[in-house]
């Protein structure tokens, strides 16, 4: 097993748990506006929205820090010795 195979596996599985981040703060951002917007009082609730807006940011910005890290880590793995197994 070659150490640089294995940073551009791991490298994989950074970009796979961003992305799975990014979608489950996505859907529940969208189930938590949804769930405010069920009655009349839903238009006062723009206080609440942006606090559900700013938490979903942030979530999207910890997701594409895994992605990039794991664009990183596969760069740096495509420098290993290639074709041999």
């Amino acid at each position: 097993m070659n150490v640089f195979w294995l940073i551009s596996e791991v490298g994989i599985l950074l970009e796979i748990i961003g992305a799975l981040y990014i979608v489950v703060g996505s859907l529940r951002a969208r189930t938590r506006i949804e769930r405010i917007f069920r009655g009349i009082e839903g238009l006062l609730g723009i206080g609440k929205i942006r606090d559900i807006l700013q938490d979903q940011t942030r979530m999207e910005l910890v997701g594409f820090l895994f992605l990039s890290a794991g664009l990183i880590m596969q760069f740096m793995g495509g420098f290993g010795p290639q074709g041999r197994f």
